[in-house]
């Protein structure tokens, strides 16, 4: 079950991709507490790796904010 949503940053030779949505699964355990699992989806992933890798270098941009 999806109990959040939190953000992060990924940064690359100078550029900066930030705001990336993840979402946080409550994990159930059967001994004591558990770290929450935190996963980002496969589609912001590849689109932060072209940000990264062809956008941002191509238009001269140094930092991207992905929630906008």
């Amino acid at each position: 079950m999806i109990i959040g949503i939190e953000y992060t940053k990924r940064v690359k030779n100078g550029l900066v991709v930030k705001n990336i949505p993840y979402k946080i699964h409550d994990k159930p355990c059967d001994e004591g507490c558990c770290k929450n699992d935190k996963t980002i989806g496969i589609r912001d992933k590849l689109r932060v790796n072209w940000l990264l890798n062809v956008f941002m270098p191509s238009k001269n941009i140094t930092v991207f904010d992905y929630k906008y």
